[in-house]
């Protein structure tokens, strides 16, 4: 697919935050529509033109998951999988489930950090009036094709 492209930059991960990459390659990214994705998740195969279509119809200006199924594996071979839901007290969401329009980082950035590197850019957009944040819960019966899997394993951001 053409409409994808490969970057590289001259300094090594340990150098760079996840923020500060997520920074960048949203600052380098040629669409209208920034969709992130982890490596150690899973996403349904209409996750993206279901979030860029609810991001169309509701005027989003970043949308994230609320809700989704969450496993961690386990090096036996079974999974414990169980509802995982936003806590209250993280309005902020998920950053392994933003889809954003690009424009917001004009205003809007991810944090310098290696976790929790979401929340200054999905708070920035929930304060501003110019812009909406939605959330998606995926633990309805019409969504439950969308629904995330999160593999935790060692090492990745999650264990930093």
């Amino acid at each position: 697919d053409q409409r994808v492209t490969y970057k590289h930059t001259t300094q090594t991960p340990a150098q760079l935050s996840l923020g500060a990459k997520r920074n960048w390659l949203a600052d380098n990214a040629s669409g209208e529509i920034v969709v992130v994705f982890d490596d150690d998740d899973f996403y349904g195969s209409n996750y993206v033109s279901f979030m860029v279509n609810e991001m169309k119809r509701t005027g989003a200006s970043l949308i994230r998951a609320k809700t989704w199924l969450m496993s961690h594996f386990n090096p036996a071979g079974s999974d414990l999988a169980y509802h995982m839901v936003t806590p209250a007290g993280a309005p902020t969401g998920w950053g392994f489930a933003f889809v954003f329009k690009k424009s917001i980082m004009t205003s809007c950035r991810y944090a310098d950090l290696n976790r929790i590197e979401e929340d200054p850019l999905a708070a920035c957009v929930s304060t501003n009036p110019a812009m909406k944040m939605l959330s998606i819960d995926f633990d309805t019966p019409n969504k439950k094709p969308l629904m995330l899997k999160f593999e935790s394993h060692t090492p990745n951001t999650e264990s930093i």
